[in-house]
C-alpha cells in the first residue's frame, strides 16, 4: 500500500511573484486570469510566457520550475 500525501488546493491571488517550485510531487495548475512573465522549466533557460484563462499546466514529480510575473493573475494550484 502506498502512503499518499494529502491533496492541497490553493488559489494564488493576482500579485507579482517570483517562485521556484522543485517539490517532488506532481502539480496541476489552472490559470484563472490571463498573465505574462518568464519561466524556466527544468533548466536555467528563461522563456517568456503568456497564459490565457483556463489554460492548464502539469508538473511531474521531480521537475523544477521557475516562474516570475510582474503582475501575476489568479492561479489555482492542486498538489
Amino acid at each position: 500500500m502506498l502512503d499518499a500525501a494529502p491533496l492541497q488546493i490553493e488559489l494564488l491571488p493576482r500579485a507579482a511573484y517570483s517562485a521556484l517550485d522543485s517539490v517532488d510531487g506532481c502539480v496541476l495548475g489552472i490559470a484563472m486570469e490571463p498573465q505574462r512573465g518568464v519561466h524556466a522549466i527544468d533548466s536555467d533557460r528563461r522563456m517568456d510566457f503568456q497564459s490565457r484563462f483556463g489554460e492548464m499546466s502539469f508538473k511531474p514529480a521531480g521537475m523544477a520550475v521557475f516562474s516570475e510575473s510582474p503582475q501575476g493573475g489568479e492561479y489555482l494550484l492542486v498538489r
